[in-house]
């Protein structure tokens, strides 16, 4: 939904929806006309339409720029939970560093221990 209010508000000229508009119906079916688009865009236009129909093209252009303004908002705010997503990452990985700087030091202190446990072993066997 939000790819396709992007590519409206991106796409959508101020001429082509206002060429649009005329071909609209007076039953309300919307997007029947032989010149129209397919896919979203007319799904945005129809929305435009519906919303405030029979308006002036200062009013589609109103209606243009809050869905700009929303698909603006939605992606600050999708960069905000991508950051946050990015920030847990790297804590978690940090996490995970020293864990495993840890499980190596303590692997590192165990051989050590074997180490000296078998000397002491062939230290007594070698007295008895």
């Amino acid at each position: 939904r939000i790819l396709e209010e992007k590519s409206a508000v991106v796409d959508a000229s101020t001429p082509v929806v206002a060429e649009t508009k005329m071909q609209v119906p007076v039953s309300g079916d919307v997007g029947g006309g032989g010149g129209s688009n397919s896919g979203g865009h007319d799904q945005q236009r129809q929305e435009i339409f519906r919303a405030d129909a029979g308006a002036g093209e200062g009013d589609v252009e109103g209606a243009l720029m809050m869905m700009l303004k929303q698909f603006q908002e939605e992606q600050k705010q999708t960069r905000t939970e991508q950051q946050q997503a990015r920030e847990e990452h790297q804590r978690i990985f940090e996490e995970l560093r020293l864990a495993r700087e840890e499980q190596q030091k303590t692997a590192t202190e165990l051989r050590k221990e074997v180490a000296l446990l078998k000397e002491r072993l062939e230290a007594n066997r070698e007295k008895n």
